[in-house]
């Protein structure tokens, strides 16, 4: 019994279980494999330094151009602002211009009234009119219209930075003065003294418009 007993439980006994068995181990990455990954590595590195540097570059480029554009256009104001300065200068000057024939004739005018005062006769204007003379009231009066329409040319001229070249009594100056005659000095009048002024001069912003005509004194 003892035995069929021991059959029985050999027959129902459970197997032992088999061993267990390691998978192989995967293989270490060699360093030649290390050695390419890092290659690869510097090759994208070095692109991207290169694609860094690039966009700087143009960024550097595009600010250069922007900068050189802007002092191109100061330079193209300042020069406009230049031209157009001279062109108003020209036209200022071409108006003042205009204006010195009329105040020669009003200068004339005047002259030839004190004239005629002094000398008690018709002047040239009275003459034109084919009046003998005229009443001492009425020639002040017209001359004093004459001064007034003067005074305010010269006013106008002065706010335009024109003003009168001194003359008589003045030592001759050829850097504002002509010498169209010479005279005798005096003790009044000493050599290379303005004598008289033929013609006004006016002079604008320190510098000559028109040349002072003068007579001047000499041993």
């Amino acid at each position: 019994m003892t035995s069929e007993n021991e059959e029985w439980d050999g027959v129902n006994a459970v197997a032992p279980a088999p061993p267990q068995t390691t998978p192989p181990a995967t293989p270490a990455t060699t360093l030649d494999d290390l050695q390419k990954q890092l290659a690869k590595f510097g090759r994208e590195q070095f692109k991207l330094n290169t694609l860094v540097e690039t966009q700087q570059k143009q960024m550097q480029a595009a600010l250069q151009q922007l900068s050189e554009n802007e002092l191109r256009r100061e330079r193209e104001r300042a020069e406009w602002m230049t031209n157009r300065a001279d062109q108003q200068v020209q036209v200022r000057l071409k108006m003042i211009e205009r204006m010195l024939p009329a105040l020669d004739g009003l200068d004339e005018a005047i002259a030839a009234l004190d004239r005629a005062a002094q000398a008690k006769r018709p002047n040239w204007w009275q003459r034109l009119r084919g009046a003998s003379a005229l009443a001492p009231e009425a020639t002040a009066a017209w001359r004093s219209g004459l001064v007034i329409v003067r005074e305010r040319l010269l006013g106008l001229l002065a706010d335009e930075g024109v003003n009168l070249i001194k003359s008589e009594g003045e030592i001759f100056d050829p850097s504002l003065h002509v010498a169209m005659q010479h005279t005798p000095a005096t003790h009044k009048y000493p050599p290379g003294t303005v004598v008289r002024e033929v013609r006004r001069g006016y002079a604008i912003d320190q510098s000559p418009l028109r040349y002072a005509e003068v007579v001047v004194s000499r041993d």
